[in-house]
């Protein structure tokens, strides 16, 4: 319902970029986007209306500031506090570590690669730093 049929002649148009088939892109994109968001708050409310009522039975300071997870103890304990360290950790290991590179990476490429190993490296490192799915709307710009 949101796409109105095409004739041959705008079916055509699309194929070469015209603003008819870039209007229906950012359509679909914004589709997508809807539905992806979406999901990511059903699964949140899911959660929260399961979990919440663990932790109102367990304690809100001993399960997020509990030290030992061990669900088949007698009895119980559910302390999440070293697997909330962890994720931390983790993600500051990856930003340490995948920022400078990153960075330095970018830098290379556009002040001291030479053309002939830009030509090899830049389709390789391209598809890190953006998705070609957003090329077209980064270009337009």
């Amino acid at each position: 319902f949101f796409f109105k049929q095409k004739t041959a002649y705008e079916i055509s148009a699309c194929l070469v970029g015209s603003e008819m088939c870039i209007r229906d892109r950012y359509l679909l994109f914004f589709i997508c986007a809807l539905a992806s968001i979406l999901a990511v708050l059903f699964i949140c409310v899911f959660l929260f209306a399961n979990g919440i009522p663990a932790i109102g039975e367990i304690g809100f300071f001993k399960f997020f500031f509990g030290d030992d997870w061990s669900p088949v103890d007698s009895p119980a304990s559910y302390g999440i506090l070293p697997m909330i360290l962890g994720s931390i950790y983790i993600t500051a290991g990856a930003i340490i570590v995948g920022v400078p590179i990153g960075v330095l990476t970018a830098v290379f490429l556009a002040k001291f690669c030479p053309l002939k190993l830009y030509k090899v490296l830049k389709p390789a490192v391209d598809p890190v730093s953006y998705t070609h799915l957003t090329l077209p709307t980064i270009r337009e710009v």
